[in-house]
Protein backbone atom coordinates (compact mmCIF):
# COMPACT_ATOMS: atom_id res chain seq x y z
CA UNK A 1 0.00 0.00 0.00
CA UNK A 2 1.50 3.35 -0.86
CA UNK A 3 2.27 5.67 1.39
CA UNK A 4 0.46 8.92 2.44
CA UNK A 5 1.61 12.08 2.26
CA UNK A 6 0.98 14.90 4.68
CA UNK A 7 2.44 18.57 5.46
CA UNK A 8 4.45 16.69 8.80
CA UNK A 9 6.67 15.18 6.13
CA UNK A 10 10.13 16.39 6.30
CA UNK A 11 10.37 17.35 2.65
CA UNK A 12 7.50 19.52 2.91
CA UNK A 13 7.92 21.09 5.72
CA UNK A 14 11.60 22.37 4.32
CA UNK A 15 9.55 23.29 1.37
CA UNK A 16 7.15 25.24 3.28
CA UNK A 17 9.43 26.88 5.49
CA UNK A 18 11.67 27.90 2.40
CA UNK A 19 8.27 29.65 0.75
CA UNK A 20 6.92 31.15 3.89
CA UNK A 21 3.89 28.35 3.35
CA UNK A 22 3.26 29.14 -0.08
CA UNK A 23 4.03 26.00 -2.46
CA UNK A 24 3.29 24.90 -6.46
CA UNK A 25 1.45 22.14 -6.90
CA UNK A 26 4.03 20.80 -8.99
CA UNK A 27 6.51 21.15 -5.97
CA UNK A 28 4.66 19.29 -4.03
CA UNK A 29 4.04 16.29 -6.55
CA UNK A 30 8.05 16.76 -6.95
CA UNK A 31 8.54 15.78 -3.31
CA UNK A 32 6.40 13.04 -2.89
CA UNK A 33 2.78 13.89 -2.64
CA UNK A 34 -0.15 12.47 -4.67
CA UNK A 35 -3.55 14.14 -6.11
CA UNK A 36 -5.60 12.67 -3.69
CA UNK A 37 -2.93 13.61 -0.88
CA UNK A 38 -3.61 17.46 -1.62
CA UNK A 39 -7.23 16.64 -2.33
CA UNK A 40 -7.44 15.77 1.18
CA UNK A 41 -5.42 18.47 2.88
CA UNK A 42 -7.32 20.89 1.26
CA UNK A 43 -10.51 19.68 2.66
CA UNK A 44 -8.37 19.51 5.95
CA UNK A 45 -7.81 23.01 5.68
CA UNK A 46 -3.98 22.44 5.80
CA UNK A 47 -3.53 23.78 2.48
CA UNK A 48 -5.86 26.36 0.84
CA UNK A 49 -5.84 27.02 -3.40
CA UNK A 50 -4.55 30.73 -3.72
CA UNK A 51 -4.55 30.66 -7.07
CA UNK A 52 -4.81 27.35 -9.66
CA UNK A 53 -2.06 25.28 -8.96
CA UNK A 54 -0.66 27.51 -5.95
CA UNK A 55 -1.33 26.94 -2.40
CA UNK A 56 -0.85 28.33 0.99
CA UNK A 57 -0.48 26.48 4.45
CA UNK A 58 -3.04 28.50 6.49
CA UNK A 59 -6.48 29.92 5.72
CA UNK A 60 -5.95 33.30 7.08
CA UNK A 61 -5.08 36.61 4.57
CA UNK A 62 -1.65 36.29 3.00
CA UNK A 63 1.61 38.13 3.81
CA UNK A 64 3.09 40.38 1.54
CA UNK A 65 6.19 37.77 1.49
CA UNK A 66 3.44 35.12 0.36
CA UNK A 67 1.65 37.19 -2.12
CA UNK A 68 5.27 37.76 -3.46
CA UNK A 69 5.79 34.15 -3.43
CA UNK A 70 2.77 33.58 -4.67
CA UNK A 71 3.32 35.60 -7.83
CA UNK A 72 6.76 33.84 -8.25
CA UNK A 73 5.47 30.67 -8.20
CA UNK A 74 2.42 31.52 -10.26
CA UNK A 75 4.94 33.04 -13.19
CA UNK A 76 6.97 29.24 -12.99
CA UNK A 77 4.07 27.43 -12.93
CA UNK A 78 3.11 29.11 -16.34
CA UNK A 79 6.27 29.34 -17.91
CA UNK A 80 5.20 27.75 -21.38
CA UNK A 81 2.56 30.86 -21.36
CA UNK A 82 4.42 34.07 -21.18
CA UNK A 83 1.33 35.79 -21.57
CA UNK A 84 -0.24 34.24 -18.56
CA UNK A 85 3.09 34.78 -16.41
CA UNK A 86 3.18 38.80 -17.56
CA UNK A 87 -0.23 39.53 -16.35
CA UNK A 88 0.53 37.62 -13.27
CA UNK A 89 3.32 39.18 -12.21
CA UNK A 90 1.48 42.87 -13.50
CA UNK A 91 -1.55 42.30 -11.54
CA UNK A 92 -0.13 42.00 -8.49
CA UNK A 93 2.41 44.48 -8.89
CA UNK A 94 -0.23 47.26 -10.07
CA UNK A 95 -2.32 46.40 -7.44
CA UNK A 96 0.33 47.25 -4.90
CA UNK A 97 0.56 44.01 -3.03
CA UNK A 98 4.11 43.92 -3.72
CA UNK A 99 7.17 45.45 -5.97
CA UNK A 100 9.05 44.69 -8.29
CA UNK A 101 12.34 44.89 -6.24
CA UNK A 102 10.44 42.97 -3.26
CA UNK A 103 10.20 40.37 -6.15
CA UNK A 104 13.27 39.76 -7.19
CA UNK A 105 14.44 39.47 -3.86
CA UNK A 106 12.43 36.46 -3.37
CA UNK A 107 13.53 35.05 -6.14
CA UNK A 108 17.14 35.48 -5.49
CA UNK A 109 16.07 33.48 -2.37
CA UNK A 110 15.50 30.37 -4.82
CA UNK A 111 18.36 28.60 -6.51
CA UNK A 112 16.59 26.62 -8.88
CA UNK A 113 13.42 28.35 -10.30
CA UNK A 114 12.29 27.15 -13.52
CA UNK A 115 12.34 29.78 -16.34
CA UNK A 116 14.54 32.63 -14.13
CA UNK A 117 15.77 34.75 -16.53
CA UNK A 118 12.25 35.27 -18.49
CA UNK A 119 11.06 35.88 -14.94
CA UNK A 120 13.47 38.54 -13.94
CA UNK A 121 13.43 40.19 -17.53
CA UNK A 122 9.43 40.05 -16.91
CA UNK A 123 9.85 42.15 -13.66
CA UNK A 124 12.16 44.44 -15.47
CA UNK A 125 9.70 45.28 -18.40
CA UNK A 126 7.18 45.83 -15.43
CA UNK A 127 9.53 48.31 -13.44
CA UNK A 128 10.19 50.49 -16.85
CA UNK A 129 6.42 50.57 -16.66
CA UNK A 130 5.12 48.21 -19.25
CA UNK A 131 1.28 47.12 -17.47
CA UNK A 132 0.38 44.66 -19.50
CA UNK A 133 0.75 41.66 -21.63
CA UNK A 134 -0.33 43.81 -25.05
CA UNK A 135 2.13 46.81 -24.04
CA UNK A 136 5.40 44.32 -24.00
CA UNK A 137 4.21 43.07 -27.51
CA UNK A 138 3.57 46.34 -28.66
CA UNK A 139 7.19 47.66 -27.78
CA UNK A 140 8.55 44.33 -28.85
CA UNK A 141 6.72 43.18 -32.12
CA UNK A 142 5.92 46.81 -33.30
CA UNK A 143 8.01 49.43 -31.74
CA UNK A 144 11.82 47.44 -31.42
CA UNK A 145 10.98 45.25 -34.24
CA UNK A 146 10.71 47.88 -37.00
CA UNK A 147 13.03 50.33 -35.26
CA UNK A 148 10.49 53.12 -34.39
CA UNK A 149 11.30 55.49 -31.70
CA UNK A 150 11.45 54.37 -27.98
CA UNK A 151 8.32 55.59 -26.19
CA UNK A 152 7.52 56.81 -22.72
CA UNK A 153 4.93 54.14 -21.38
CA UNK A 154 2.10 55.15 -18.88
CA UNK A 155 3.04 58.54 -18.80
CA UNK A 156 0.13 60.89 -17.21
CA UNK A 157 -1.83 63.03 -18.38
CA UNK A 158 -4.16 65.79 -17.14
CA UNK A 159 -5.16 66.78 -20.69
CA UNK A 160 -8.84 65.76 -19.93
CA UNK A 161 -9.62 67.55 -16.68
CA UNK A 162 -8.85 63.75 -14.79
CA UNK A 163 -5.83 61.98 -14.29
CA UNK A 164 -4.88 59.71 -16.83
CA UNK A 165 -1.99 57.50 -18.10
CA UNK A 166 -1.34 57.33 -21.51
CA UNK A 167 -0.65 53.89 -22.78
CA UNK A 168 2.40 55.14 -25.85
CA UNK A 169 3.58 58.50 -25.88
CA UNK A 170 5.95 59.87 -28.57
CA UNK A 171 6.74 62.96 -27.00
CA UNK A 172 9.24 64.89 -29.48
CA UNK A 173 6.31 63.74 -32.04
CA UNK A 174 3.25 64.37 -29.61
CA UNK A 175 1.66 61.44 -30.59
CA UNK A 176 -0.10 59.23 -28.05
CA UNK A 177 -0.61 55.43 -28.79
CA UNK A 178 -4.16 53.93 -27.04
CA UNK A 179 -3.48 50.02 -26.35
CA UNK A 180 -7.16 48.44 -26.57
CA UNK A 181 -6.78 45.82 -24.45
CA UNK A 182 -10.45 44.29 -24.76
CA UNK A 183 -9.12 40.68 -25.55
CA UNK A 184 -12.22 38.96 -25.06
CA UNK A 185 -14.70 41.30 -26.70
CA UNK A 186 -17.55 39.60 -28.22
CA UNK A 187 -16.58 41.60 -32.00
CA UNK A 188 -12.93 41.46 -31.23
CA UNK A 189 -12.51 40.92 -35.07
CA UNK A 190 -14.60 44.24 -35.60
CA UNK A 191 -12.33 45.87 -33.08
CA UNK A 192 -9.14 44.87 -34.94
CA UNK A 193 -10.74 45.86 -38.28
CA UNK A 194 -12.08 49.32 -36.98
CA UNK A 195 -8.66 49.80 -35.57
CA UNK A 196 -7.11 48.86 -38.25
CA UNK A 197 -9.03 51.22 -40.84
CA UNK A 198 -8.35 54.10 -38.33
CA UNK A 199 -4.48 53.55 -38.04
CA UNK A 200 -5.00 53.57 -42.30
CA UNK A 201 -6.66 57.01 -42.39
CA UNK A 202 -4.62 58.67 -39.10
CA UNK A 203 -1.34 58.14 -41.50
CA UNK A 204 -2.59 59.93 -44.01
CA UNK A 205 -3.55 62.93 -41.61
CA UNK A 206 -0.87 63.02 -38.81
CA UNK A 207 -3.39 63.07 -35.84
CA UNK A 208 -1.94 62.93 -33.01
CA UNK A 209 -4.10 59.74 -31.17
CA UNK A 210 -4.04 56.35 -32.98
CA UNK A 211 -5.85 52.91 -31.40
CA UNK A 212 -4.15 49.92 -31.38
CA UNK A 213 -5.84 46.34 -30.51
CA UNK A 214 -4.66 42.63 -29.49
CA UNK A 215 -4.52 41.78 -33.40
CA UNK A 216 -2.88 44.66 -34.87
CA UNK A 217 -0.24 43.99 -32.25
CA UNK A 218 -0.12 40.32 -32.51
CA UNK A 219 -1.67 39.30 -35.86
CA UNK A 220 -0.43 42.18 -38.14
CA UNK A 221 2.20 43.48 -36.27
CA UNK A 222 4.53 44.59 -39.52
CA UNK A 223 1.39 46.32 -41.24
CA UNK A 224 0.99 48.66 -37.91
CA UNK A 225 4.32 49.62 -37.45
CA UNK A 226 4.16 50.40 -40.87
CA UNK A 227 1.21 52.72 -40.52
CA UNK A 228 3.02 53.96 -37.27
CA UNK A 229 5.43 55.31 -39.16
CA UNK A 230 3.55 57.20 -41.42
CA UNK A 231 2.11 59.18 -38.75
CA UNK A 232 5.22 59.75 -37.09
CA UNK A 233 6.69 61.13 -40.62
CA UNK A 234 3.74 63.59 -40.55
CA UNK A 235 4.97 64.85 -37.12
CA UNK A 236 8.38 65.28 -38.06
CA UNK A 237 10.03 62.02 -38.02
CA UNK A 238 12.78 61.10 -40.32
CA UNK A 239 13.76 57.49 -39.00
CA UNK A 240 14.09 54.70 -41.45
CA UNK A 241 11.37 51.82 -41.09
CA UNK A 242 13.48 48.70 -40.70
CA UNK A 243 11.69 45.05 -41.50
CA UNK A 244 11.65 42.01 -39.09
CA UNK A 245 11.68 38.55 -40.08
CA UNK A 246 8.39 38.63 -40.36
CA UNK A 247 7.79 41.33 -42.76
CA UNK A 248 5.59 39.53 -45.18
CA UNK A 249 6.78 41.51 -48.43
CA UNK A 250 5.78 44.69 -49.09
CA UNK A 251 4.33 45.60 -45.91
CA UNK A 252 7.28 47.63 -44.37
CA UNK A 253 9.53 48.03 -47.83
CA UNK A 254 10.58 44.44 -47.42
CA UNK A 255 11.14 43.80 -51.37
CA UNK A 256 9.07 41.11 -53.13
CA UNK A 257 11.32 37.99 -53.92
Amino acid sequence: MAQRSDLGDSALQELLALQDGVVARRQLLDAGARSHDLDRMVRRRELRRVHPGIYVAHTGELTRRQREWTAILSARIRAGDISGAFSRLADVVHARRTTVPRLLDALAERERITGRRLIVAMLTDIGDGLSSVLERGYRDRVERAHGLPTATRQRVSTATGSRTHQDVYYRKYSLVVELDGHLFHSSTARRDADAGRDLAELAASGAPTARVTYGLVFATPCRTAAWIAAILRTRGWRGTLLTCPRCPPGVTGRPTV
